[in-house]
């Protein structure tokens, strides 16, 4: 039996995952798979259409032999078989996560892997499919998707006009910051010249170092809504850190180079940030001027504000403008500021008997605001 067809090959525009139409003598179908073989996202698929009559079942021998099975005639739209799919009439419309893609002949789509696809039996949406399988799902049966679908493609559309995402957010989101925290002293792209468009500023006041992205927002996270039931309060993120005026400017530039590229992670790695999380930080474990931090401890903002109110020490009101900082929306999605907390090894470790809490709520009530810089073991 000859190999499959190879009709279709796209990569996602955050070259994480890449999409594949194959098709043999007797079926088509749709593949998201991830670049980085070690992920678990893994490969997923979606029967597009059967390109001979439908059988009666869904041929075990075929599977065994590692090939893809025709979809069984009481599932599909129409059972004689189609005519084999043409490269040139396809498309793939991503979704603005990256973790999901919807595939269209023309204006007609013809099937949808969403980022649920391949969790618990379920594989994708399919045009041609009429009742649920083991193979695939009526694409009538989704009633959001085609209008996400629709959104998407007029989300990547918007990035081709003067009046893009970034020509739009980036002044809103540079206000907010410099409302709060005065005049950014250096601005850094740290795109590489790539999309997505993202900045890094640098704030400077008499006791801190500040440093916060800028752009990082404008795309959504991928897996919030496997977790999540309202995804929009979740998947939009800049990152910040804070350090005390003693700390050198190596650490500093050590951290630039973290900061920028933790801010690719969710795509390039297909998890989401989020308050909470923890990421282990080698530019610390490297850096002989600082303590033996192993982590940092990713905080929301408004997490931080809530327990500088809870704390009844009475010196923290002057410091606490960057806990005051309000992020505007962006699509109408809140963005989360997420701070990166410096952590000792054994704290990241009593995380999982602790949780988060504790730990924030002895740094921040001790009067440190979370720098990097020296400070005493907490758990």
């Amino acid at each position: 039996m000859a190999a499959p067809d190879l009709v279709f090959a796209e990569n996602s525009p955050y070259d994480s995952v890449e999409a594949i139409v194959e098709q043999d003598e007797n079926v088509a179908f749709f593949y998201l798979r991830c670049l980085d073989e070690t992920n678990r996202f893994g490969m997923k698929s979606c029967w597009i259409r059967n390109l001979a009559p439908a059988p009666e079942s869904i041929d075990v021998d075929v599977l065994k032999q590692g090939r893809a099975p025709m979809l069984p005639r009481d599932a599909c739209r129409i059972t004689d078989g189609q005519d084999r799919l043409d490269e040139k009439q396809l498309r793939v419309v991503w979704f603005e996560e990256g973790d999901g893609a919807a595939l269209l002949e023309g204006d007609q789509c013809l099937a949808v892997i969403p980022a649920w696809g391949g969790v618990q039996g379920f594989h994708g949406y399919s045009r041609d499919c009429v009742k649920d399988s083991a193979l695939c799902s009526p694409l009538s049966d989704a009633v959001e998707i085609e209008s996400r679908v629709s959104r998407a493609d007029q989300f990547w559309k918007s990035w081709e006009n003067e009046n893009s995402p970034w020509s739009r957010e980036q002044p809103k989101l540079l206000e907010a910051y410099e409302a709060r925290l005065g005049s950014h002293a250096k601005y850094y792209t740290i795109d590489g010249d790539h999309w997505p468009p993202k900045a890094l500023l640098r704030f400077e006041s008499d006791k801190h170092v500040i440093l916060t992205t800028l752009g990082v927002s404008l795309c959504p996270q991928p897996g919030v809504e496997l977790h999540f039931e309202h995804a929009g309060l979740m998947q939009r993120i800049e990152l910040a850190c804070c350090f005390s005026k003693s700390i050198s400017e190596k650490t500093i530039d050590f951290m630039i180079r973290y900061l920028s590229g933790q801010s690719s992670l969710p795509w390039s790695q297909l998890a989401f940030l989020a308050h909470g999380h923890t990421l282990t930080c080698q530019a610390m474990i490297e850096d002989d001027d600082l303590p033996d931090f192993s982590s940092v401890l990713l905080w929301g903002n408004h997490h931080l504000s809530y327990h500088r109110k809870a704390s009844s020490r009475p010196d923290q009101g002057s410091q606490s403008c960057e806990a005051s900082l309000k992020m505007p929306k962006v699509q109408g999605d809140p963005v989360n500021l997420l701070w990166m907390v410096p952590i000792f090894e054994n704290e990241r470790q009593s995380l999982s008997q602790t949780g988060p809490e504790l730990l924030a709520e002895k740094i921040i009530g001790s009067g440190e605001f979370p720098v990097i810089g020296p400070r005493n073991l907490m758990l």
